[in-house]
Order: C-alpha cells, then structure tokens, then sequence
C-alpha cells in the first residue's frame, strides 16, 4: 500500500493486475489499481481480463469477475479508464464464445448485444457475446 510507504524505487517494474475488483465503474478502478498510477508508485498493466456471457448451467451461480452485467457501458468505458491511465491490457480466453466467434480465427471476435446482454446463466443457451471487437478495436486504435 501506498500509505505504507511501498514505492517502488527502481525502473522496469511494473503492477499487473488480473480481473478488476468490485463493481465495474471508475470509483472502484481508482480504489483497486488506479491509485497506483495517480500517486506514482508504478505503471499498471491488466495483465489477465476478459468479459463475456457465461456459459448455462443448471444452477445459476454467482457473477464472475468475467461478465458485468452491464458490460454494453462499462466494457467500452473500461477501455477508455485504461487509455486516459495509459494501462497496458492483455486478454484471455481467446476459444470460441468468449473473445473470438470461432475456434482458431481470431479475426472472428464476438460482440455485445445491448438489448440481449445478461449475465443470468439460467440453463437457457446463450449467445456467446463478448467484449471481442471492443478490445480489438481498442488495441487497433492505440497501436496505429
């Protein structure tokens, strides 16, 4: 912790964070990594997130880091977070109906449908939408 006095004091170092913690909106990103870069103690990379629809399953269990329910919003304003920050992102999951559409083609990526979005996994099948195409053209856009 910061108030702790645990500044990093050598170059080459940086925090890797995996599945931000809490509910999805910047208050929460500012308390579980943004910190570390607003009072300098070290960049930030989101070295493990993906986000997606869960698969069904008999009993609905309870939300994972990995689908926000309202991920048609919080997805691309999570994105814009990492940019204004200048946080490094990499990404998993990469099979079908998570980031991609379809095995091995990973200029397939899935999508969100703000309309049918829900992170009930209720035995009923689900489309397989995920944030695939936000990130792509988020990394195309950042590394043009």
């Amino acid at each position: 912790m910061v108030s702790d006095g645990a500044l990093l004091k050598v170059s080459g170092v940086v925090y890797a964070l995996h599945h931000p913690a809490g509910q999805p909106g910047p208050a929460s990103w500012d308390a579980d990594f943004g910190y570390l870069i607003t009072t300098g103690v070290a960049p930030v990379v989101d070295g493990e997130w993906t986000n997606y629809e869960p698969y069904p399953t008999v009993n609905p269990e309870t939300l994972s880091s990995s689908c926000w329910p309202d991920a048609p919003t919080s997805v691309p304003a999570y994105l814009e977070y990492l940019s204004a920050h200048r946080v490094g992102l990499n990404v998993y999951q990469l099979q079908p109906g998570y980031m991609i559409k379809s095995y091995g083609n990973l200029a397939d990526p899935t999508t969100i449908n703000g309309h049918t979005w829900s992170c009930v996994s209720n035995g009923e099948p689900q489309p397989g939408q995920g944030a695939g195409s936000l990130v792509m053209a988020w990394f195309k856009q950042h590394n043009s």
